[in-house]
């Protein structure tokens, strides 16, 4: 995703985690991430709302990790947003948590932060896996059903991921 951004300077990837930390109820955010619980509607709602009212003229915001429920996949079809899913199956996901853990051990992670350690707890990953199964999934499915899902090969190099997304989104 941060790929597409260096390729078309118009797009503005925002992690939706972090828009959730760093927005007015962000404290309120990190206790449901550190969980791995899935966040509060409104909440989400409230974060992306002051994301979007960061953005300067002609930028274009591409959240990453939304929708991640059935109601937010609601949102994002009744304000037709278009929604970027990076296809990527359990077995590589794992892989990337070993590398960033083993990283992070070594010092070597630059995205450890204090606010970003629940991304090397396990037990947190694995509870997020199962929600992604149980919640996520349907609302992609929402999205697909209304010709707002694009989908991106996860296990395609970040360059070439990048290229997917900025096509897609009728940037190139």
């Amino acid at each position: 995703m941060r790929e597409a951004q260096r390729l078309h300077p118009g797009l503005v990837f925002v992690e939706t985690s972090d828009a959730l930390k760093s927005c007015s109820r962000g404290e309120e955010a990190k206790g449901y991430m550190r969980r791995g619980d899935i966040v509060p509607f409104d909440l989400v709602v409230t974060a992306l709302r002051e994301g979007v009212a960061k953005l300067a003229d002609g930028q274009v915001a591409l959240f990453g990790g939304f929708p991640r429920d059935p109601e937010q996949g609601a949102l994002a079809v009744t304000l037709r947003l278009p929604v970027c899913h990076l296809d990527t199956d359990l077995a590589t996901c794992v892989a990337r948590a070993h590398a960033r853990m083993a990283e992070a051990k070594a010092g070597q992670a630059d995205f450890v932060r204090g606010d970003r350690e629940d991304e090397l707890d396990v037990d947190v990953l694995i509870r997020r896996f199962g929600l992604y199964a149980f919640r996520t999934l349907p609302a992609l499915q929402q999205c697909a059903e209304a010709g707002i899902l694009r989908v991106i090969t996860g296990g395609s190099e970040p360059h070439e991921r990048g290229l997917q997304l900025v096509r897609m989104l009728g940037l190139a």
